[in-house]
C-alpha cells in the first residue's frame, strides 16, 4: 500500500509512505478453532519479541451494537479468544462492544519508549465466512460439515 502523507507526519516504522500489510485468513474445523487462535497470538508475540517490543497491551474487543450472527456464535467465539489468552497467562482488557460486526477481535497495541500504544496486530474471529464461501469439511462420520 502506498500513500502521500503531508509532511511531518511521517514516523519511524509506524507512519510511512509505503507499507505492505499481511492478512491472513485460517479456516478450521470447529475442534481447531482455539489452537489455531493460539498459535497466531503466540507467532505475534513472538514477532514483537524478535524487534524489541517487549511491552505488548491486550484488547478483547466483543461485540457491537450491530452485528450479524447469532448470540450463541459470538459467546463462543468470545470464549475461545478469551480462553487462549487466559492459558498463556496474558493480561488483557475488555473492550466491550468494540469487535468488528462480523466477530470479537484480539487486538496487540506495542508500546514505544515514550510508553505509546501502537496497534500492531490483531486476531478476529470471523464466524460468517464458512456460509459466505461456502465453506465445507468432511467429518469423520464422512458427512460435510459446515459449523
Amino acid at each position: 500500500m502506498y500513500r502521500y502523507e503531508r509532511s511531518g507526519v511521517l514516523h519511524g516504522l509506524l507512519r510511512v509512505r509505503g507499507f505492505t500489510q499481511d492478512d491472513s485468513h485460517i479456516f478450521c474445523r470447529p475442534d481447531q478453532i482455539e489452537e489455531e487462535i493460539g498459535r497466531v497470538v503466540d507467532f505475534s508475540l513472538e514477532m514483537f519479541r524478535t524487534f524489541g517490543f517487549d511491552n505488548v497491551n491486550i484488547y478483547l474487543s466483543t461485540k457491537p451494537g450491530k452485528a450479524i450472527g447469532s448470540d450463541a456464535d459470538w459467546q463462543r467465539a468470545e470464549s475461545a479468544l478469551a480462553n487462549q489468552l487466559a492459558q498463556r497467562d496474558i493480561d488483557f482488557t475488555y473492550k466491550h462492544g468494540d469487535g468488528a460486526f462480523y466477530g470479537p477481535k484480539i487486538d496487540m497495541y506495542v508500546l514505544d519508549a515514550l510508553g505509546r500504544e501502537w496497534q500492531c496486530a490483531t486476531v478476529q474471529f470471523d464466524f460468517t465466512q464458512p456460509e459466505n464461501f461456502e465453506l465445507e469439511y468432511i467429518a469423520d462420520d464422512g458427512s460435510r460439515q459446515r459449523r
